[in-house]
Order: C-alpha cells, then structure tokens, then sequence
C-alpha cells in the first residue's frame, strides 16, 4: 500500500510537471490510503486496549482465586477443629441420641413405678375409707343404743322451755276440759303429770280431777289397760270441735320425739255433758319417734 502510494505521489508530480491537471484516480488513492492507515491505527489501539482489559482480568481473577482459596483453607481448618472439639460430628450426635433414648426408657421406668405406687395408694385410701365408714356405723349405731336406753331411763319430766312451749301450743284453747290417766307401766309417770299440768293450766285448760282409785296431786286416774307412749283421746260426737285442741297438744309433746297419737274414743261419752271433755293416757316410756 505504501509503495502504491509513493508511486502515485511520483505519478502527480511528474503531471504537474508536465502542466497537466491532477486526476480523479489520484485524489481517489490519497483518500483510500488515509482510510486504510486510520483503520489500521484503529486496529492497533482496540488491541492495545483488549490486551490491557484481559491483563487486568488475569488479574482480578488471580485475586478471587486466593481469596477462595484462603477461605477455603479456613472452613477446613474449623472442621478440624470442630472436629477435634467433639471428638467427631457424628459420634457427637450418636452419643447425644442414646443419651437421650436411655433417659426415655429412665422416664418410661419412673411413670410405670408412679402410676404403681398411686394405684396401690388409691387401693389402700379405699381400703382405709371402707374400714372408716365401717367404724363409722359402728360408732352411730352406739350411739343410737345409748340415746335409746338413755330415752327409755330418763323420766319425761317437762322442763321449763318445753312447759313454755305446750303453753303456746295449748293456750289458744283457753277454757278446754280434760282428765288424765296414768298407766301402771308408766314408771314416770307421775312426774311427767306434775309437771305437765302446770303448763296447762297456764294455758288456761280446766282440769277435772279423777275420782278414787287416783294418783297424785290433782289426782289423777288409773285405767285398767297398758298403752305406749301419750295418747289423746276425744268424745267422737265432738270430733270436729275438740280435734284441733288435741292436735295443737299432741304437737307441742311430739317436739322433742316423745311418742305421741291423737284418736277419737270407740264409743261417746253416756254423760252427755263430759263429751267436750279430752282424756290424756300416760302410757310407759318407748323410744322416741
């Protein structure tokens, strides 16, 4: 291409010389030469700058390759460690599990002796409570013997609490007229019949005293026949006029359990005029209802 170029420089020299006009051709060559040394100036500077590029990737990548490499021989150099700290990884881990498998098979061991030694608690607690609730009753029923024998020792004297008490009961029956009869068998008897009449004579009731055989002061009577307990017996021509007085009587003694029962007589009275009368039987002692 130089040679070509120089030739044509020759060439238009010698033109000009000889007074000739410059060609066309020439000017042609002049610009494809400047052309061709532009592009291989070009040429020459990207691959100056490629080999610069490429050398500093040489570069980088030398750089990572020992950053990697560094890093590499760190994490190995900590397995190592790790390693040599437990002894191995892996036996670590064995080791850790049967640890724990045998101290399930301990806990499983504990729970069965527990739910063992509760069972056999709960068995002896209802063992002890049957035998509780045995000596229980026992001692209940003692005690109902002893009330019992204690009812049926003690005279049924009224006290000044249960005189009060019939009082209330009796008084709203001010002015009724009644007699008393007291059982042989009613060994107190006597005593229960002086202290009743006083409260029903407080509650204005009017007694009509027994004639010969009698008892006690006012006299009571003696019957022939043996009843239990107290009854109150009424004329049953009076039934409807004298059954509340006996009711309200026969309540106020049942309150503390003493065996009490309100019946009308088999037959009226002859003497019409003592028909309004109620008739008190004190029978023996019986245990209280």
């Amino acid at each position: 291409m130089l040679i070509e170029v120089v030739a044509t420089v020759i060439e238009v020299v010698e033109e000009h010389h000889a007074g000739n006009k410059i060609k066309v051709h020439h000017i042609l060559t002049f610009i494809g030469a400047g052309l061709i040394a532009l592009a291989v100036g070009w040429e020459g500077l990207a691959e100056y700058r490629s080999a610069e590029t490429e050398t500093k990737l040489r570069d980088n990548n030398a750089n990572t390759q020992r950053i990697l490499a560094d890093t590499a021989r760190k994490a190995t150099a900590d397995a190592v460690e790790l390693t040599d700290k437990f002894g191995g990884l892996h036996d670590f881990v064995a080791t850790q599990e049967r640890s724990i498998d045998a101290a399930k098979v301990e806990l499983e061991r504990g729970t069965a002796s527990l739910n063992k030694a509760r069972d056999e608690a709960l068995s002896a607690a209802n063992a002890t409570k049957g035998d509780l609730e045995k000596v229980t009753a026992l001692l209940n029923q003692e005690k109902d013997v002893h009330e019992k024998v204690q009812a049926l020792t003690t005279p049924r004297t009224l006290k000044a609490a249960r005189q009060q008490l019939v009082t209330a009961f009796a008084k709203p029956f001010a002015g009724q007229r009644y007699r008393v009869a007291i059982s042989g068998s009613a060994d107190d008897g006597l005593p229960f019949w002086q202290s009743l009449y006083p409260a029903l004579k407080n509650a204005g009731w009017v007694y009509i005293p027994a004639g010969p055989p009698s008892i006690g002061d006012p006299p009571a009577g003696i019957p022939l026949i043996t009843i239990p307990g107290i009854e109150i017996r009424f004329d049953p021509s009076k039934e409807q006029q004298l059954t509340p007085a006996a009711l309200a009587l026969g309540t106020a003694l049942h309150m503390d359990g003493t065996v009490v029962a309100v019946n009308r007589n088999r037959q009226a009275d002859p003497d019409e005029a003592a028909r309004d009368v109620l008739l008190i039987f004190i029978g023996a002692r019986v245990v209280p209802q």
